[in-house]
């Protein structure tokens, strides 16, 4: 599946919302897991860049929403995930610093 297909993004007043998926979290994991709040701070200076973490986030493993906060520089991810994972995986695509 692509990962366009895993999300649909509504639109308002210049803010992204990505919402969780329709299905009960533990029928995609195969199994129960945890859903976490990941929010970090990140170095965003264009469009390009916001679209470059978009296209990361939604390839990553776990996540089932996430929203970008472009004007205060904050990425917030909701999922299956852990802090440490989510810095490392958006590490590798931009500078960023864990809020919580």
């Amino acid at each position: 599946m692509a990962y366009q297909d895993r999300f649909k993004v509504w639109e308002s007043s210049g803010v992204r919302i990505v919402p969780v998926l329709s299905q009960p979290h533990d029928s995609w994991t195969g199994e129960r897991g945890f859903v976490q709040v990941v929010v970090l701070r990140v170095s965003l200076h264009c469009r390009g860049c916001e679209r470059k973490m978009r296209k990361h986030i939604f390839k990553m493993e776990g996540v089932t929403s996430f929203n970008i906060d472009f004007a205060a520089k904050k990425l917030t991810v909701v999922g299956n995930v852990t802090p440490l994972s989510v810095l490392a995986s958006v590490s590798k695509v931009k500078k960023a610093q864990l809020l919580t």
